[in-house]
């Protein structure tokens, strides 16, 4: 396998390395007269006929002023649904009955006469102005009067209801908010238009009509919600509201002695948030809680394991976080940390270190490295990969054109800067362990090494290396 380094100025290349919302206001304009007694009326106040001709003349002026204001100020026309698109960018009174009130978080469509999208006419309610409105599915079914200037969006006429004095409920009678009642008393309230609550105890679906049974299933409940086939599509997958507290809105209905209510739109039906006990709210917490402390302590057991697997492949400082692990009494994996440090240590005994295969690589141009000198050597190393760092270390200490103490300088370096390759560190204290006649077992404990080195350095004159900062590693 080729490995390529990457060049480092000023050493000669030799080898490389493998790493590398409209608002539509309405507005209305106003006209003023101007008062022109003063200029009518002549300086001479004796004459009479120029005092009767300024006063006939402001007389006139005024009358023209008023019928100009009557002009301005007048009742729009009504119109119905089917016509407001003859009438875009015109003030109006649209008339018609809503057919479909649609709300959405940030608007609400009253879509008059038909549902969407054959609505020949929409009244749209922006969400800032909806809380004047009140609860506005109360809407549907109503006969309105809609006021205001019409536009057109999506080639469909609409008016933009910011006030309440935009919308008028022609059936005033029925405009009262209906009744809340328990679905027990809905007997009492037959042709009433009236809010039935309670929960549903049976779903039953047929081709042809869907039965929602309040608070017992059939025979025995006292009220029933009934969908035709022609709306269910509306209300989706209905079997999800069984057990369900809802209300249901509507006309209360006789039907073989029970009382009903037909539902057409989902705006007749709302579903009934319940409380949640406050038990149900403790344990719900301690599942979390205990989920959290799952969670954490499945990543404190990633994070060993990853780090033991790097250990093994070679990464000094995996195997230096495991021996800090392992001295730390109140690491959780205290013991296993220890066991994974004398793992890595038994696999580099020398007896198994020197069967180890470890990457080489091939110089790949010309030059001769057996010519580098230290600043070459040393300027090099920095570049050298985990992989390549023990092969690095064997060309140095096979070199020639350096002395055995540059060669013993550069080895006692590599203990501390082992490019992150334990093989490498392995190496270096071997060789030096070797050399200096130094006790070298069990792996990564240099003590010896240490001492020898420093009688060594009494006696004998050896270059100093940049890359040796730090005497002692774990």
């Amino acid at each position: 396998m080729t490995f390529k380094l990457p060049d480092i100025n000023p050493v000669p290349v030799g080898w490389k390395s493998e790493l590398s919302k409209p608002s539509n206001p309405l507005t209305a304009r106003r006209t003023s007269q101007k008062n022109l007694i003063a200029d009518l009326l002549c300086s001479d106040s004796n004459s009479g006929m120029k005092t009767i001709l300024a006063i006939s003349t402001v007389l006139t002026l005024t009358a023209f002023g008023a019928l100009a204001g009557l002009t301005n100020n007048a009742t729009p026309v009504k119109i119905s649904a089917a016509d407001a698109d003859k009438h875009y960018d015109e003030e109006m009174i649209v008339t018609g009955k809503i057919a479909q009130v649609t709300t959405h978080p940030t608007i609400v469509f009253l879509n008059l006469d038909k549902p969407y999208p054959d609505s020949p006419f929409t009244a749209v309610i922006q969400s800032q102005y909806t809380n004047e409105f009140g609860d506005v599915s109360l809407l549907n079914g109503k006969s309105v009067e809609v006021q205001g200037k019409v536009k057109k969006y999506h080639d469909k006429p609409e008016i933009a209801l910011e006030s309440t004095n935009q919308l008028k409920v022609a059936d005033q009678t029925n405009n009262a908010t209906p009744v809340k009642i328990s679905a027990a008393d809905a007997d009492k309230h037959y042709d009433e238009e009236i809010i039935v609550t309670g929960k549903i105890a049976q779903v039953t679906v047929h081709p042809t009509i869907v039965f929602l049974n309040f608070d017992k299933p059939y025979p025995d409940s006292p009220f029933t919600a009934v969908i035709q086939s022609e709306y269910t599509n509306e209300f989706g997958d209905v079997s999800l509201l069984n057990g369900k507290s809802v209300e249901v809105h509507g006309q209360v209905k006789k039907y073989h002695e029970k009382p009903e209510i037909a539902l057409k739109s989902t705006n007749q039906l709302r579903v009934v948030r319940e409380s949640v006990p406050h038990n149900i709210g403790t344990n719900l917490q301690a599942v979390l809680v205990n989920a959290k402390e799952t969670l954490k302590r499945l990543d404190e057991q990633s994070d060993f394991i990853l780090t033991v697997l790097a250990a093994e492949a070679d990464d000094r400082g995996a195997y230096e976080k495991l021996i800090e692990w392992s001295e730390n009494p109140d690491f959780k994996f205290r013991d296993q940390a220890f066991k994974a440090v004398e793992e890595v240590q038994i696999s580099h005994v020398t007896s198994v270190f020197n069967d180890r295969p470890y990457m080489k690589f091939d110089w790949i141009d010309g030059d001769n490295h057996d010519s580098w000198n230290m600043n070459q050597i040393e300027a090099r190393w920095q570049a050298v990969s985990p992989e390549l760092a023990r092969a690095y270390l064997e060309f140095v200490w096979g070199a020639t054109n350096i002395n055995k103490e540059q060669k013993l300088a550069f080895v006692h370096s590599v203990l501390t800067n082992s490019r992150n390759s334990l093989q490498a560190a392995d190496r270096a204290a071997h060789l030096l362990s070797e050399e200096l006649k130094a006790k070298y077992n069990p792996p990564f404990i240099y003590d010896d090494i240490e001492n020898k080195w420093q009688e060594y350095l009494k006696t004998n004159h050896v270059a100093a290396i940049s890359t040796n900062k730090v005497t002692r590693t774990p």
